[in-house]
This record gives C-alpha cells, structure tokens and sequence, in this order.
C-alpha cells in the first residue's frame, strides 16, 4: 500500500493481457493472446504470397517469407515456443499454408515434405534452436 509507505506512487490496475515489446502476456501466461496476435499478423501474407508467386522467383520469395515471416515466429519464441502444443497448431496451420503457397502446391500437398523442400524450420525446430 502506497500510503502506508508514504509514496507517490501510480496505483498499478490489473488488465487481462497487456502487450510489451511486441508480445502479448495475459494474465494466465497461456499464450493464446500472443499466439492469436501473431496469427492475426501472419495471416495477412497468404494473399500477398499468392498474388507474388506468378511475378517473383521462389528463392526471393523464400528470402521474403524469412523477413517477414519466420522473424516474426522466431522473435520471442524462446518465451511462448512452450506453451501446449493445441495453442500453437494455429500457428503451424498457418505456416504450412504459407510455404504451399510459396512453393506453388495444393493446399492438399502433404505436410511433411514442405519444410525439406522448402528448406526452412518448422515452429518446433525455432524453438529448440
């Protein structure tokens, strides 16, 4: 109590979630918010990939998805890359969609051979790095 200690200090109010330095901490520290954030600003780049697929070589797009995309994934990871798996399935969703974009495949292409072909990390592979 600020009173007490004679202070003039800012009553703190408590908020569901709160965002610091680009990562969204609630109050639970569950990561939905943060891993809801990033899908929100990620998903933005499907459209943009697709429509510059037809006018840019893939290893240029390849060096877009690492700017734009995997910085993005990678930034804090270290903190939320662990929270529960189900929270982040959002996230490698997306991330698959992007690469089969970039590398021009049906969105029925099978999953496990993009990150080869593709030669980027997966979300797990971010974290462990």
């Amino acid at each position: 109590d600020c009173t007490v200690l004679n202070c003039s200090c800012p009553t703190l109010s408590r908020v569901k979630s709160y965002k610091y330095l680009g990562v969204m901490i609630d109050d639970r520290l569950t990561w939905d918010d943060h891993v809801t954030y990033i899908h929100g600003k990620l998903k933005k780049y499907l459209f943009i990939f697709y429509n510059l697929r037809s006018v840019i070589d893939f290893p240029r797009l390849k060096m877009l998805y690492l700017t734009l995309v995997q910085s993005v994934l990678q930034y804090p990871i270290v903190v939320w890359g662990g929270c529960v798996a189900s929270r982040l399935k959002k996230l490698d969703i997306l991330q698959k969609g992007l690469l089969k974009v970039l590398l021009g495949r049906h969105r029925r292409f099978p999953s496990s051979d993009l990150y080869d072909e593709a030669k980027v990390f997966t979300l797990n592979q971010l974290f462990a790095e």
